[in-house]
């Protein structure tokens, strides 16, 4: 008797960069590359700064980092987002 196996494959996102859009939903992310990433949010996203934040904390002009889960369009459901300081030292990805 065959066995069925289901594998299921979670593609981890780390997107950073500054925000130039933002609407109920998503936020758009410049990237360092010139390119840019959608990011997804929602009620259960976490926002963290040095201080808890929250979904009105996300403005255009703001770096970020999102952590979460890629779509197959690129886009990224997030899981967390950490607002980083004006001048902060993003990491190179």
């Amino acid at each position: 008797m065959a066995k069925n196996t289901l594998l299921v494959v979670i593609v981890v996102a780390l997107v950073m960069g500054e925000i130039i859009a933002k609407d109920e939903q998503t936020v758009t992310v410049k990237l360092s590359d010139g390119g840019s990433k959608i990011v997804f949010f929602s009620d259960t996203t976490q926002i963290d700064k040095f201080a808890a934040g929250t979904l009105a904390d996300l403005e255009i002009g703001m770096t970020i980092i999102a952590n979460g889960t890629a779509n197959q369009d690129g886009s990224v459901v997030a899981k967390t987002i950490q607002l980083r300081p004006a001048g902060a030292i993003t990491p190179s990805r």
